[in-house]
Formats: C-alpha cells, sequence, structure tokens
C-alpha cells in the first residue's frame, strides 16, 4: 500500500481512491507542497552561494587576519 515510507498514509489512501475527497486535505496537501518546494529552492540557493563563496572564506585563516583586511 505505502510504497514510499516517507509519504503521509493520507496522500496514498488519497492516491487510491483517485484523488482527494476533503478540500482541507486537498489544501493542507497543496500548502505542503508548496512549502516543501519553498524549502528546497532556499535550500539549493543557500548551497550554490555558499559554493561560489567559498574561495573567499578560504583565503583567511584567522579572523584577526579576516578583520585587518
Amino acid at each position: 500500500m505505502n510504497e514510499n515510507p516517507s509519504e503521509p498514509i493520507g496522500a496514498c489512501l488519497a492516491a487510491e481512491n483517485g484523488g482527494f475527497g476533503d478540500p482541507k486535505e486537498k489544501a493542507k496537501s497543496e500548502t505542503r507542497d508548496c512549502l516543501n518546494n519553498l524549502v528546497n529552492d532556499v535550500e539549493d540557493f543557500l548551497d550554490d552561494y555558499v559554493e561560489r563563496n567559498q574561495d573567499d572564506f578560504d583565503e583567511f585563516t584567522d579572523v584577526d587576519e579576516l578583520n585587518s583586511s
């Protein structure tokens, strides 16, 4: 029944029943999907930012050196 253990059981039941019968459940699912997408986008942005700027961080080995430059 639930092939993906991280997937909520409600989503599996809804899929088996051909969709969400309850508008509240549909709204919760859409909100959860939207928030998950947003979190993934922010995570990707931060990963890219750190990767692009890693060289700048590696140039300084000491906080005092960073402050004096």
